[in-house]
């Protein structure tokens, strides 16, 4: 499954440790991070992604732009 978690503070790495040895595990967060995997707002809207499952952490509100974003390019 290709999963995109936004945001990589304490529930986003909690989630992220769960999933990553099964899936493919995305992360966005607003500051930029030094991983493979990491995607940043320009990135999202650049290459347009899909992904399987989209997991919000509590700090991303959900009237943000990169929420938004992510609604359009998950399948749930």
């Amino acid at each position: 499954m290709k999963i995109l978690i936004l945001g990589f503070s304490k529930s986003g790495r909690a989630s992220y440790e769960l999933l990553k040895d099964n899936n493919q595990v995305y992360i966005y967060d607003k500051k930029k991070l030094k991983v493979d995997n990491y995607y940043s707002f320009t990135k999202l809207k650049k290459e347009l992604p899909f992904f399987d499952l989209v997991i919000r952490s509590p700090g991303i509100k959900q009237t943000s732009k990169v929420y938004q974003l992510a609604l359009i390019l998950s399948k749930k």
